[in-house]
């Protein structure tokens, strides 16, 4: 496909994204709506460029199903899980979600420690998926530089 159509399909998925962001940082809550553009979108995007990776989003819901199970919903919600799936889909292969992640935990420990250090209560819950949007822009633009610096 052409670098128009591709380009499109990821401008939008950023959009998507950024909806997605301000929605769960305001109310902590991701509509199954918004995430269910992001994955058609991821799809169309994978599509124009003749592929279609599946291992990043099953690498993703696999771990974020997992601490679900584990939690019972407590360190992770069921909409956490859904977004890691529709992210897992737009970057594709398993290694820029395992990176997207990475960057997801350690963004979102240092903003907690940095929050609690500040006086934050600690019963106060965070909502996770900007911090899994920030790590995907991240692996976005500068994935293929990161990647390549850690498994030379």
């Amino acid at each position: 496909m052409t670098l128009t159509l591709s380009t499109t399909f990821l401008s939008l998925s950023i959009a998507v994204m950024l909806a997605i962001f301000i929605v769960d940082m305001r109310s902590q809550m991701i509509p199954d709506l918004f995430t269910g553009m992001l994955a058609v979108l991821a799809l169309l995007f994978q599509w124009s460029h003749g592929t279609l990776l599946l291992s990043g989003a099953l690498l993703g819901v696999v771990f974020f199903a997992a601490q679900w199970l584990v939690s019972r919903g407590t360190w992770v919600g069921s909409g956490d899980i859904f977004l890691v799936a529709a992210l897992g889909l737009l970057l594709g292969d398993w290694h820029s979600t395992l990176l997207m992640l990475m960057i997801a935990y350690i963004s979102g420990a240092l903003t907690v420690s940095f929050l609690l250090l500040h006086g934050r209560d600690r019963t106060q819950h965070i909502a996770f998926g900007p911090f899994l949007i920030l790590g995907t822009f991240v692996v976005l633009f500068f994935g293929d530089t990161l990647l390549t610096m850690m498994m030379p």
